[in-house]
This record gives C-alpha cells, sequence and structure tokens, in this order.
C-alpha cells in the first residue's frame, strides 16, 4: 500500500477506524527481515495521540521537541477525527510545500468539452488570452482566485457555480481563503426563432 502512495507514515488499525494501533512507517517495513506472515501491526510504532481541542501552537512545540512529525488527532469521544503532520501545520501558516511526490496540474487546461480549467494562481490576463474574452472593467484583481473571490463577494466554495461574463463559472477546488482550480466554460446562447 505504501508504495502507491506519497506517504512515509500511516496509522495501523485494529478493529475498526478508532482503534488506532500506532503507525508503521517506509523505513520500518523496508528494513523488515520476516517472511512477510506477521502483521503489519507487529511492525507499528506507538501512535502520538492528540485531542483534536489542542491548540496548534502547542502541537507545533511538540513536533519541534521531536516527538513525531505525525499524529492521530482523536475526538472528545475518543473517536479518530484525523491525522495531522507537522507538513500541514507549516503549510498552513507559509502556504503550499511541493515536494517530489507532489503532482501540480497544469496550470490552464483544455477538456475535450472545449471548458478552460485554471489554477487560481494563473494570472487573469494569461486567461483572458486563453478565453479569448475580457473578464475585468478594470477591477484590481491579478489573478484567476481574486477575480472569482471578487465575482463571487466571498471565497467560494468547491462545486459552487455563478454565470459570469458568458461563461459558466464552476469552483473545482477551494480550501481556507484560497481557491485552487476553477473551470470556465463558454455559455451558449439560444438562437433567435
Amino acid at each position: 500500500m505504501l508504495r502507491e502512495t506519497k506517504y512515509s507514515r500511516v496509522p495501523v488499525f485494529g478493529e475498526n477506524l478508532d482503534d488506532v494501533v500506532g503507525v508503521a512507517s517506509v523505513r520500518d517495513l523496508v528494513e523488515y527481515e520476516g517472511d512477510g506472515s506477521d502483521p503489519v501491526g507487529s511492525l507499528a510504532r506507538p501512535a502520538f495521540v492528540v485531542p483534536e481541542t489542542k491548540k496548534i501552537a502547542d502541537l507545533l512545540k511538540e513536533f519541534q521537541a521531536g516527538r513525531s512529525t505525525f499524529a492521530v488527532v482523536v475526538d472528545e469521544y475518543g473517536g479518530t477525527a484525523g491525522l495531522v503532520t507537522v507538513e500541514d501545520i507549516v503549510e498552513e501558516i507559509v502556504g503550499e510545500i511541493k515536494d517530489e511526490y507532489d503532482v501540480e496540474a497544469e496550470p490552464i487546461s483544455v477538456e475535450h468539452d472545449g471548458a478552460v480549467v485554471v489554477a487560481g494562481r494563473v494570472k487573469v490576463d494569461r486567461l483572458e488570452q486563453a478565453l479569448e474574452a475580457s473578464l475585468t472593467n478594470g477591477e484590481e484583481v491579478g489573478t484567476v482566485g481574486g477575480l472569482v473571490t471578487s465575482v463571487f463577494g466571498r471565497v467560494p466554495k468547491p462545486g459552487e457555480s455563478v454565470d459570469y461574463r458568458g461563461f459558466s463559472v464552476e469552483v473545482m477546488d477551494a480550501e481556507g481563503k484560497r481557491v485552487n482550480r476553477v473551470r470556465f466554460r463558454r455559455k451558449v446562447e439560444a438562437a433567435a426563432p
């Protein structure tokens, strides 16, 4: 399973997702010299478990102290709420961190039906060239993400769409205060009778 992912560690579960028995690392699995009959749980290290109410600053300090770089987050009932890594925290502070395993989509691509999918960080004038259309009337926005946020009047959620200047504009991916990917599909005007 780890061969098919970019992760260096994964949680090992017992009976269900709320039964975290430990964390398996790629290094431990590569160094394993058994015959393959041992359960993965026997190679797992103890999981670093934190409550979901823990302050991010406190968790970052624990990560920095070398306790771990990966934590299982539990809710007030002891159920697994999720996972958090030191990279997750740093990215919340400084923005996305690219590594050798991140696969980045093309900033602008054209789908088979002619719709244009564009990254939020792309400059508006580059999108205008691709669409052969003007999308601003002197609005002071530099990126597609800024334009879409301006059109909606807020940061939209994935799946939301709006008609704008002859295009159906659909937000494909957004998180926090950032619009990551948007689809622009030219609207077909009905022919006059």
